[in-house]
């Protein structure tokens, strides 16, 4: 079988725009993997049909609005788009995969640089707390619907 795709990435900071704004920057990524090799699927209720390769998904975009300041001030905001796409299922007593639902997740970062050796870092994962959904075959057949919540994390970094 074949597998292709292609893969278009693009990073600009604006560093033309006046004053503060010059720190302004975005980067964007996109992919598009196709294939027609199949694999015996361990979903249940398809009996080892053909399926698709675990972990494959069709597309991913993401993209990051970025904003850096003399070195002192980071400032990131990233979002990810993955489509639907087969995996293992944690499962007791059997080896199965699920398919799983398309997922946006949203994160953002912020660090301030107080000196060479000291950094403040805060930075926020899954903010609109997307769910993990998994379903077997078909969207009505849901397997699991799982909230992460959202994580926050701060520190604080010295370098000797």
């Amino acid at each position: 079988g074949y597998m292709r795709g292609i893969e278009i990435g693009y990073t600009q900071t604006f560093s033309f725009l006046p004053g503060l704004l010059s720190g302004l920057g975005a980067n964007v990524n996109f992919s598009y993997t196709d294939s027609e090799i199949l694999v015996e699927s361990k979903v249940p209720g398809e009996d080892g049909a053909p399926g698709p390769i675990e972990g494959l998904s069709p597309r991913v975009i993401s993209a990051t609005l970025f904003y850096d300041w003399e070195e002192k001030l980071s400032l990131r905001f990233s979002g990810r788009y993955r489509s639907a796409y087969l995996s293992r299922q944690i499962a007791i007593g059997s080896d199965q995969s699920a398919y799983f639902a398309e997922e946006t997740i949203y994160s953002a970062q912020a660090s301030y640089n107080f000196t060479d050796n000291f950094q403040a870092v805060v930075s926020a994962d899954n903010i609109t707390d997307e769910p993990n959904i998994s379903y077997f075959g078909d969207t009505a057949r849901t397997g699991t619907i799982q909230y992460f919540g959202r994580t926050i994390y701060f520190g604080v970094n010295y370098s000797f």
